[in-house]
């Protein structure tokens, strides 16, 4: 194992980007650990008080940085094995305190952390460099910050960029706002730090009041030049190059999308990465872009399946990056050059922000970070401990598809014992209001060995999506972008090989806005079926690229029509039946105020007309507020006539019960728990129905069930029912 002086001086670092203090509604329990993942949760790592992003070590380790009463810790921590220890190096080391710009409160000053050969760098309100067996350097900036971000130089130096200053106020057109530092070790051995060239003001940055930049990354490319891109919405995608030999920024072409809380990556090959981040909801940053160091010009990469920000992209064995430990909880992986990026791993619950860092035997740890999981929780909290992930070439991803329990009115198709999912919305709750992010995810799952698999993403991030399984292999898909002059795309996706088939819908068939509802209900001897606008009905030959005589429209059981109104108080049951849940309002004469009736709600569940009882926990309950209801979805007479019941225990959680509505007297049986922003359990749930062992997966879209000797496993533990 390296030493911690060796560490010091060949440290590479990533840089996570620092949040905003925590303003957490309740709190509420976190969920189960994956299949799959290592979590480990500690209440003794200082991941609660950190002033600075911690460092990930070239052995695997982290360096965590927290404050401890009057004094500063280190922690080195090994997430693989379990182990920490504390370096005294900070003792004596105060955070000091003051105002951040527009906050009235006092508040503890944020730093920069960085590794150099020199040593390590803490920078912000005040200069800090650690050297092992040495005394700690300590020095100031000519223009202290609170929260800048530094990048490390080849001869150990740092420069140091943005933020607001510390205690400091200026002007927010001032040019302090784009000053950027260096600091290095002087001759007599004390810490010096002179201004470099501040970033030039380019259009349309002068054309506002506040010429800052935020939530920008910065990239050492070599030989002391620097790359520093994106920022917020007063930063529309301009790029800066810092050449040292004539000490001048200049720009370096534009990104495509403006970009905040994105990274930044250096390729082997000289190539600059630039993943997610987008500012803009409607693209919901999944938008990769390459910067050529030879053309110096900017160029659209592969579309990342889900969006991506407050992540940290590392390079594992310069051939594959790396991105986790953003608001989804997951790790999406690109073999550089490769035409997709895929879903590696999922782990329970995000770590927007947290340390990552990559273990021996193809393993990542995603340390500490930042959950949001309801909208109570306003800016998220802390998610505590870390969980290691199994990346290892032909490992099976465990767990079920993103798309089945993470997202909504996307493409949910059941075939045999493989689910299809496709595009659909993802919430997030980061910024103090709920945001639904359109997804470009496809993937598939083959039921017997949970194997999830994520395919080459959909041309565009799909507000809606539909699909139907063609074959064993083929799946016909209809995705509808956002916006009202939304992109639509109907085509055939090979499950096997993710290839991607365009087929052109004529315009007496494609939805040309959002106010048109189209409805793919199902396929036939080659022909699919649509609904328009809840009435239309069309046909349509794949083979002759033609439109069918609607009087073709073949007739089964399902009434499809009635399918379109399935949603959170409707679900539709195998032979058409619609079971519905809501909210009935009686008047009751008042005899203190017969002018002012009584007014009572009443929750019900119908199946065509006939009330249901309700479950256990709906006794006394006056509305059927957050509650849900669901189906079976796919082909086949299993549980024809169950209906599903989750009930909203008011903290963010769902509590599954189930009944069998052909039953001569129906009675709920409970199945779990599913807690935000999955909404029904994440793990497989086993039922008996009629002597049979049926195995369920379900999500926002449905519910998959299986005959257990169908999958062949029969002998897996049973969980509880």
């Amino acid at each position: 194992m390296m030493t911690l002086r060796q560490l010091l001086k060949t440290a590479l670092v990533a840089l996570p980007l620092m949040g905003l203090t925590c303003h957490a509604g309740d709190k509420l329990p976190l969920p189960d650990p994956l299949p799959g993942e290592q979590w480990v949760d500690s209440k003794e790592l200082g991941l609660e008080d950190q002033f600075a992003p911690m460092l990930p070590m070239p052995d695997g380790s982290v360096l965590v940085f927290s404050s401890y009463g009057n004094d500063s810790k280190l922690t080195r921590l090994w997430p693989s094995p379990p182990g920490r220890q504390t370096v005294e190096i900070l003792k004596n080391m105060s955070i000091p305190s003051g105002h951040q710009e527009g906050y009235s409160k006092i508040y503890p000053a944020r730093y920069a952390s960085v590794a150099s050969s020199a040593g390590i760098w803490l920078v912000g309100a005040t200069v800090e460099l650690i050297r092992f067996e040495q005394p700690r350097l300590t020095g100031q900036l000519l223009w202290p910050r609170n929260n800048p971000k530094a990048v490390a130089l080849d001869d150990g130096s740092i420069v140091v960029f943005g933020s607001e200053g510390w205690n400091i106020k200026v002007a927010r057109s001032a040019p302090e706002r784009r000053s950027i530092e260096r600091v290095s070790i002087g001759a007599d051995g004390r810490l010096v730090s002179e201004f470099l060239p501040p970033l030039p003001c380019v259009e349309p940055l002068c054309d506002t009041n506040d010429t800052a930049i935020w939530n920008f990354a910065a990239l050492h490319l070599g030989g002391g030049r620097i790359m520093l891109a994106g920022g917020g919405y007063r930063n529309p995608g301009v790029v800066y190059l810092y050449e040292p030999s004539s000490r001048a920024w200049r720009t370096v072409g534009r990104f495509a999308q403006g970009r905040s809380k994105f990274t930044l990556t250096l390729l082997p090959d000289g190539q600059v990465l630039a993943a997610g981040g987008n500012e803009d909801y409607k693209v919901g940053g999944m938008t990769t872009e390459l910067w050529d160091p030879k053309t110096e010009q900017w160029s659209l990469g592969p579309l990342l399946p889900v969006p991506m920000r407050e992540h940290t992209a590392v390079l594992k064995q310069g051939k594959t990056v790396l991105l986790a430990g953003g608001r989804f909880a997951g790790v999406l992986a690109w073999d550089i050059g490769a035409p997709s990026w895929r879903i590696v791993a999922q782990h329970a619950v995000s770590r927007a922000r947290g340390g990552v860092v990559v273990l021996p035997n193809d393993r990542l740890a995603i340390i500490g970070g930042w959950h949001a999981r309801i909208y109570g929780e306003g800016w998220g909290r802390r998610t505590p401990g870390y969980s290691v992930v199994d990346l290892a070439p032909g490992a099976i991803r465990s767990g079920l598809p993103i798309g089945l329990t993470g997202t909504k009115n996307g493409a949910f198709a059941v075939r045999g014992s493989r689910l299809f999912v496709a595009g659909g919305l993802m919430t997030s709750t980061f910024d103090g209001s709920v945001q639904e992010e359109a997804t470009a995810l496809v993937e598939v799952m083959q039921a017997p060995e949970h194997k999830v698999m994520t395919l080459p993403a959909l041309p565009f991030g799909a507000k809606e999506a539909q699909a139907v399984w063609i074959d064993d292999v083929k799946v016909l898909v209809l995705a509808r972008g956002t916006g009202d002059a939304a992109p639509s795309w109907f085509g055939i996706i090979d499950t096997q090989t993710g290839v991607q088939t365009q087929v052109n819908l004529p315009a007496t068939i494609a939805p040309r806005n959002w106010s048109e509802k189209l409805k793919l209900i199902g396929i036939s001897d080659g022909k699919a079926w649509f609904i328009r606008n809840g009435s239309i009905e069309i046909g349509f030959d794949l083979t002759a690229s033609a439109v069918v005589e609607t009087q073709n429209l073949p007739r089964s059981r399902v009434d499809f029509k009635r399918s379109l109104r399935a949603g959170h108080s409707t679900a539709i049951l195998h032979d058409g039946r619609a079971a519905e849940l809501r909210d009935l309002t009686e008047e009751f004469r008042n005899p203190e105020n017969p002018r002012s009736p009584i007014v009572r709600k009443t929750p019900v569940l119908t199946l065509e007309g006939k009330r249901l009882p309700l479950p256990p926990p709906m006794k006394g309950r006056e509305d059927v507020g957050g509650c849900r209801i669901l189906a079976v979805v796919g082909p086949g007479d299993l549980l024809a006539g169950a209906v599903f019941f989750g009930v909203n225990d008011g903290n963010g959680q769902l509590d599954w019960w189930w009944t069998d509505a052909n039953a001569n007297r129906p009675s709920w049986q409970q199945l779990g728990s599913a807690q935000a922003p999955a909404i029904f359990p994440t793990r497989e749930v086993r039922l008996n129905w009629g002597g049979r062992r049926i195995v369920l997966f379900g999500g926002e879209h449905g519910i998959a069930a299986f005959d257990e000797r169908d999958l062949g496993i029969s002998s897996k533990p049973r969980s509880k029912e």
